[in-house]
């Protein structure tokens, strides 16, 4: 994802900025110079953590009176993989382990089939949201 902010501040306060409020997050800042930042994240394993973590990998360009900001989220593929698969696999191990397809498995299946995707979907509206945000606070750094 790319968010395009317009600058408010130096380019150098921006980069300090995203700095400071990226490796706060636990991110690897491989990086920084006066008009760049690059960072790696790690991963979201929780909703109770900041969502901002699930960009995954970051790049923050300031300049010419923009903040670009490019994630990739990378950092919620574990999270989203594990809420899509495992619930429906842990009903079909059930399922074959009591053999009670009509009153155990097949609703529970058609249940998750929804909400796996919804919690998926949800993971990445966060994240985005997130690096929208963080791109707004650092265009206004001060």
């Amino acid at each position: 994802m790319r968010v395009v902010q317009p600058l408010h501040t130096e380019p150098s306060s921006a980069i300090s900025g995203a700095f400071q409020i990226l490796a706060g997050q636990g991110f690897e800042v491989e990086r920084v110079d006066a008009t760049t930042l690059r960072a790696r994240g790690g991963a979201v394993n929780s909703s109770k953590e900041n969502a901002l973590r699930g960009a995954g990998n970051v790049t923050v360009e300031a300049g010419e009176g923009q903040v670009i900001v490019c994630a990739d989220r990378r950092g919620i593929r574990s999270s989203t993989a594990f809420v899509v698969l495992f619930p429906p696999l842990l009903v079909i191990g059930i399922t074959a382990w009591t053999g009670d397809m009509v009153t155990f498995g097949l609703p529970h299946l058609l249940v998750w089939a929804i909400v796996g995707p919804a919690m998926a979907l949800r993971m990445h509206r966060r994240a985005g949201h997130a690096v929208e945000v963080f791109a707004l606070n650092i265009a206004q750094w001060k």
